[in-house]
């Protein structure tokens, strides 16, 4: 497998993905509120395994979720229908936000943009 120097990832869809996927998992349990940071790093690591170097730079790249104004959603109304607002869990920016720290001090060569 080809290893990579950088690699980027969409982080709101890697997160949004992994939240839906914890809560899944773990509707049931006490790891409920973390499960999409459990599932989210998980990915993270096993993606960067897969493609990534020990001394690759990551770039975690994060929309604004505050965001008024969407072209896509003009042309398109049903784009990204799902992760509307109003369908989106309260906790999920919440926990994006705790995401976002363990990033930013898990390693060196990570990069929250």
């Amino acid at each position: 497998m080809r290893k990579y120097n950088y690699i980027l990832f969409d982080a709101n869809n890697l997160y949004w993905r992994s939240f839906i996927t914890g809560v899944k998992k773990h509707k049931n349990s006490s790891k409920l509120v973390s499960a999409g940071i459990i599932e989210a790093f998980s990915k993270v690591k096993k993606l960067l395994k897969t493609y990534g170097r020990a001394d690759t730079k990551v770039f975690f790249i994060f929309d604004n979720p505050t965001h008024e104004i969407s072209l896509r959603k003009v042309i398109d109304p049903s784009y990204k229908h799902p992760r509307d607002r109003k369908n989106i869990p309260a906790q999920l920016y919440q926990t994006m936000r705790t995401f976002q720290q363990i990033l930013r001090s898990y390693s060196d060569h990570f990069n929250i943009v």
